[in-house]
């Protein structure tokens, strides 16, 4: 089954192999992500549960303390309360009420938070809700029980002194009265007071019954005198009713404070079963997430390194053969059965090692074939070189004659000429200098191709050079009708390295060429240096007859002017501006040239600044290129 599966395999195309591989990959990527997220859901279920108890927790830790704040402040009031004034108790009794209706809000809180979550029973809830409620309204009671007794503007109490106050103003002695009265309000004497009050009372009755006062206003002092009695009576009942009620609210806030233990108590269970089921979640969630990684790991790595092995195995087979057919072993044949698109390019490979080996053969016998012509051509090039080498020596020697011997007879000599001789004479110079011009031209440029041409570096002077050619070229210039230019930049060095014989050529043809090409106007001589980018330039300007656009490139070969016919128009062997290009290139420098039809061109040569160097440099085989336009 396995060997059937790969063989499916291999025959299938690389594209969907590379398909049903990633397809593995991503699924098994899916699946993690699902492990994933349903790892993360269950510890962060976990979590909240946690944190939700948590919660609770701290909500019944604040239920403790708000419990344990009120029965500190009943533990004073029960202590310190005979020794309490109405003002103190009222201070007193205040924060309770705040603590009560703080712990009737946490126990709102709580219920709401308890409401998805029975970590603590509703009931229990309510039975602690039910205890503050009745320990609240116990409270309260006694509050209003001891506004209504010791109120100095309300209560009882101040009524009792109120009205002692007035009989004192209608003359009567109740000075003790009002003491023992304030004492009895303010709890300073429980036991003895109610009983010495009611003596000073029935003193005041005897008082009030033996006065001298008129029969109406003895009546009005009895029934104000009853109505004291009457506060009195209420004050000894309060007192009993509030002995009561405190020790009542103190039994009740001890069992909520028992609740609320119970509460903590419970939710501390809860939080630890919490923390546990979360440490638990987690571990479990990290078990996950290890396997899940493992598995993911094992699985993908098998399918990866099964499918690589399927395509790169072929692949690295077909390289090496193919670096072996590169290196010639053209007999080597790639064994590749699969119908897959590497198989169908290991038979490419293998017709293709075949043709090559085919044309090898042919090559080889092609290539000895190409050896011998070669050299044929080689040493017909040599022998061309050296029989124009030979020739221009044999011509210069007899033209030198012919020109030597000219200049004689033009010198007289051999006696006077008259015009007709005379002309034929200088006729005869003339030629023998275009001739050998001709032939120094050739020679110069069989040494070029023989690489015989060597650069003599030294330091020369390019003002020098210029003004020197200024002179002698102003003469040929007046010759032709032309006005003739020389202009030296100031920043040009006063001396320069290089081939100050070969640079003067170059000078000599171009102005030579601009005087060939130019009726009227003028030709300038224009030298430049551009130091930052350590060059020179030297630029022949004329306003002759132009180039067109489509001969700039043709100028420059040999034996060629504008076009097969202009050497008739225009004397010359057409040599000039091609051996003044391969002279510039053997200098490393550049030739460009401007031209408009009609107007004149501009021939600038840019040449290096060179460093001090050796002389006797040889020059370096030209390859000739397009010129810069």
């Amino acid at each position: 089954m396995i060997h059937n599966f790969t063989n499916w395999f291999d025959n299938l195309p690389i594209r969907r192999k590379l398909i049903l591989g990633f397809g593995l990959i991503a699924s098994l990527l899916l699946v993690s992500m699902v492990i994933e997220i349903v790892r993360t859901n269950y510890e962060d279920h976990a979590r909240q549960k946690a944190d939700e108890i948590e919660e609770q927790m701290i909500l019944a830790q604040q239920l403790r303390t708000e419990m344990i704040s009120v029965r500190r402040a009943e533990s004073t009031i029960g202590l310190n309360m005979l020794a309490y004034g109405f003002a103190v108790r009222e201070d007193t009794l205040n924060p309770i009420l705040d603590h009560v209706q703080k712990m009737l809000v946490i126990i709102g809180e709580f219920k709401k938070q308890n409401q998805d979550d029975d970590t603590v029973s509703d009931q229990r809830i309510a039975d602690i809700e039910e205890q503050v409620y009745a320990y609240d309204s116990a409270i309260q009671a006694s509050f209003d029980l001891v506004k209504l007794r010791g109120n100095p503007e309300e209560g009882w109490g101040g009524e009792i002194i109120t009205k002692l106050e007035m009989f004192s103003a209608q003359g009567f002695d109740t000075a003790e009265a009002i003491r023992i009265a304030t004492d009895v309000v303010e709890f300073r004497n429980a036991s003895d007071g109610p009983v010495l009050l009611q003596e000073e009372l029935d003193r005041l009755k005897k008082d009030i019954e033996e006065s001298n006062f008129r029969p109406e206003k003895k009546t009005s002092f009895l029934a104000s005198l009853k109505e004291i009695q009457e506060n009195v009576d209420n004050l000894d009942s309060s007192q009993v009713e509030l002995v009561a009620s405190f020790a009542e609210f103190s039994v009740m806030s001890g069992t909520v404070e028992t609740l609320a233990e119970d509460f903590v108590t419970q939710l501390d269970e809860a939080t630890a079963k919490a923390d546990k089921e979360y440490d638990d979640a987690r571990t479990l969630a990290n078990y996950i997430r290890a396997l899940g990684l493992i598995a993911m790991l094992l699985i993908g790595g098998g399918i990866t390194l099964f499918t690589s092995t399927r395509i790169a195995k072929p692949v690295t087979t077909l390289t090496e053969i193919t670096q072996r057919i590169s290196g010639g072993a053209y007999d080597q044949r790639i064994a590749i059965t699969s119908r897959d698109e590497i198989g169908q390019l290991a038979q490419s490979f293998d017709r293709m090692a075949t043709e090559i080996q085919r044309r090898e053969a042919n090559l080889i016998e092609q290539a000895d074939e190409l050896k011998i012509a070669t050299a044929q051509a080689q040493s017909a090039a040599r022998i061309k070189s050296e029989f124009l080498a030979n020739m221009s020596h044999e011509l210069r020697t007899p033209l030198n004659a012919i020109i030597g011997f000219s200049d004689m007879l033009l010198m007289g000599i051999a006696g006077e000429l008259n015009s007709q001789q005379r002309h034929q004479v200088e006729r005869l110079r003339l030629n023998g200098n275009r001739l050998l011009a001709l032939v120094n031209d050739i020679l110069d440029l069989t040494r070029i191709e023989a690489k015989r041409v060597e650069l003599i570096l030294k330091p020369f002077s390019p003002r020098g050079l210029s003004e020197r050619l200024g002179s002698q070229m102003e003469i040929l210039a007046k010759e032709n009708g032309l006005k003739f230019e020389v202009t030296v930049a100031s920043n040009v060095p006063d001396q320069l390295i290089g081939d100050e014989k070969r640079i003067e050529q170059v000078m000599v043809n171009l102005i030579s060429n601009a005087f060939k090409f130019t009726h009227q106007g003028t030709v300038r001589l224009e030298v430049k240096a551009n130091l930052p980018e350590r060059q020179w330039t030297i630029a022949v300007t004329d306003t002759g007859i132009g180039i067109p656009p489509h001969a700039i490139n043709m100028i420059f070969e040999e034996f060629r002017q504008l076009d097969g016919t202009s050497t008739r128009a225009y004397q010359g062997s057409g040599l000039g501006l091609a051996i003044t290009r391969n002279l510039v290139r053997i200098m490393n420098g550049e030739i460009k040239v401007q031209s408009k039809l009609g107007e004149g061109s501009t021939f600038t040569v840019i040449l290096p600044i060179l460093e001090e160097g050796p002389a006797g440099q040889k020059a370096e085989p030209v390859v000739a290129a397009p010129v810069t336009v």
